[in-house]
């Protein structure tokens, strides 16, 4: 499983921002073409991307400790059961006549 993270992206692909859980930041990556740019629309374009990761590791988490569906899960266990039973039926009904063979001396 792979580890939690949020990736956020801005300016088109040139600003990316990876956030860990608890708040951290992995990386910041600048494609180095934005480095022309100003100071206040690269701030602002860092500010974004790092928005979007943190949003995207809000999603991730909340998707990881979900509520997992009780009503899905009991009718796979019901499903189970029923293609279950019969086939232990048939392992027991298949032990028993191996006992009964047995207690007669092998005979038929």
């Amino acid at each position: 499983m792979a580890p939690l993270q949020g990736i956020g992206e801005a300016a088109d692909g040139l600003v990316r921002v990876v956030a860990l859980p608890g708040g951290q930041i992995e990386s910041v990556w600048i494609d180095p073409r934005l480095m022309r740019s100003a100071s206040e629309s690269l701030a602002e374009e860092i500010r974004a991307a790092t928005n979007a990761a943190l949003t995207d590791l809000r999603t991730a988490l909340a998707d990881a400790t979900a509520t997992p569906d009780t009503a899905a899960m009991l009718e796979q266990l019901r499903e189970l059961q029923r293609g279950a039973v019969p086939q232990l039926q048939g392992l027991i009904d298949t032990l028993g006549s191996v006992q009964d063979r047995l207690s007669s001396g092998g005979r038929p």
